[in-house]
C-alpha cells in the first residue's frame, strides 16, 4: 500500500500547481455527487413505501401534511433530474481536469525528451520513446489519478455513514467494520508497471 501512495504522490507532484488545486477541488464536488446518489436511493425506496402502504406516505422536510404517492413521485423524479444534472456536471468537470492533466504531463515528457543527452536517444529507438511518451500521460491520468479521486470521495462518503451509524449504534457498526475487514483488499489500485516507472523517473528529473 505504502508503494501506491508513493506512486500516486508522485504523479500528483508532477502536475503543476494550478492543476493540482483542480484535482482538490473535485474532490467535494465528488463527494456531494455520491450524496446526491444516496438522496436518489432513498427517495425510491421512500416511494415504494408510499405505494405499498398510501396512509405511511412520507412528508418532505418542512411540510407537515405527507404526500400523496403522485405528489411523492414528482419529488422522486425531481431529486432524479438533479442528481443527473449533479453528475452530468460533475462529469464534465473531471473530464476538463483530465484533459488538462494529460496536456500537462505531455508537455513535461516533451521536454524532458528533448533535454535528454544524445547517448539516451542513441540507445533507445525513437519511435519506443514517442509511443510511450504519448501514451503514459493518458496512463496517469486514467489509472492514477482519477481512481485516486474515486477514492478519496468514497472514503470520505463511507467515513461519513459510519459515523452516523456509531452514533445511533456503536456496538452494530463496530462488528460490521470488524466482519467486513477481510473485504478491504478490493481498495488496493492495480499499478501498470510502466506508469509507475514514469512517475518515479519524473520525480528524479
Amino acid at each position: 500500500m505504502s508503494d501506491v501512495l508513493s506512486t500516486l504522490r508522485g504523479a500528483f507532484a508532477l502536475l503543476p500547481g494550478g492543476t493540482r488545486r483542480r484535482w482538490l477541488a473535485l474532490i467535494p464536488a465528488a463527494v456531494v455527487a455520491a450524496l446526491a446518489e444516496m438522496a436518489g436511493a432513498f427517495a425510491v425506496l421512500a416511494l415504494v413505501r408510499a405505494l405499498l402502504d398510501p396512509a405511511s406516505a412520507a412528508a418532505l422536510p418542512g411540510l407537515g401534511a405527507p404526500l400523496s404517492p403522485r405528489q411523492l413521485a414528482l419529488a422522486v423524479a425531481a431529486v432524479f433530474l438533479l442528481k443527473g444534472a449533479l453528475a452530468a456536471a460533475v462529469a464534465a468537470w473531471v473530464g476538463g481536469v483530465h484533459a488538462e492533466s494529460v496536456t500537462r504531463l505531455s508537455e513535461r515528457v516533451l521536454e524532458a525528451y528533448l533535454r535528454a543527452p544524445w547517448t539516451f536517444h542513441l540507445e533507445r529507438r525513437s519511435a519506443s520513446l514517442i509511443h510511450r511518451a504519448g501514451r503514459v500521460p493518458e496512463e496517469i491520468a486514467r489509472l492514477a489519478l482519477q481512481p485516486a479521486l474515486a477514492l478519496s470521495s468514497e472514503t470520505l462518503v463511507i467515513a461519513a455513514m459510519l459515523a452516523a451509524l456509531f452514533l445511533a449504534a456503536p456496538l452494530v457498526t463496530l462488528l460490521c467494520i470488524e466482519w467486513g475487514r477481510p473485504g478491504w483488499f478490493v481498495l488496493e489500485p492495480e499499478k501498470q508497471p510502466r506508469t509507475v516507472r514514469f512517475v518515479h523517473d519524473g520525480r528524479r528529473k
